[in-house]
């Protein structure tokens, strides 16, 4: 077994149609401020852990009969927060609050995590009034969203953790299916 005493993170990933839409917009928005680049995701759950193959066989059981998850768009929002800069919020969802409640009852321990869903476009440090002039400029032509994979990520820098986003490493994944 492969000991581990760091952060990891599980994400839903959009299917494959929307995933390319959104990376290309990531991708143009990562080129034109300067940061870094990185792949469509929704958190669904972020924690510690100290076995990868506790964690793999707890979120693998969970999702058993699990089907693709489609969310409705609620907008394109900003915030003072680094991981929330420009991102798509979600409206609520019962499917995908009671997906995180199994997470969580699955794992050893409770992190704490609060489910805000909600989809990241950019993570830079700006003034938040720039980055609401940023958000308004963004159109989702979508109102919803279907999520069919999930993954386990690390973070690959434990000395900048999460804030490292181009050594984020995806360490499992698996897709969903009823």
């Amino acid at each position: 077994m492969t000991a581990f005493t760091e952060k990891f993170s599980v994400w839903l990933s959009p299917q494959a149609t929307d995933k390319a839409d959104l990376a290309g917009l990531i991708t143009s928005l990562s080129e034109r401020y300067g940061t870094s680049n990185f792949e469509p995701h929704l958190t669904l759950y972020s924690g510690v852990c100290h076995e990868r193959e506790i964690l793999q066989r707890a979120v693998t059981e969970e999702l058993k009969g699990v089907a693709p998850i489609a969310l409705r768009i609620a907008g394109v929002h900003a915030s003072e927060e680094f991981f929330k800069t420009l991102f798509i919020e979600f409206e609520e969802s019962p499917r995908l609050s009671e997906l995180n409640k199994k997470i969580k009852s699955a794992l050893p321990q409770d992190s704490g995590y609060i489910l805000k869903p909600h989809l990241s476009l950019l993570y830079k440090d700006l003034d938040l009034a720039r980055k609401w002039e940023i958000a308004r400029t963004i159109r989702i032509e979508k109102t919803e969203l279907i999520f069919d994979e999930i993954k386990l990520v690390a973070p690959g820098n434990k000395a900048l953790d999460w804030r490292a986003v181009e050594l984020w490493e995806v360490w499992f994944k698996r897709k969903l299916s009823s």
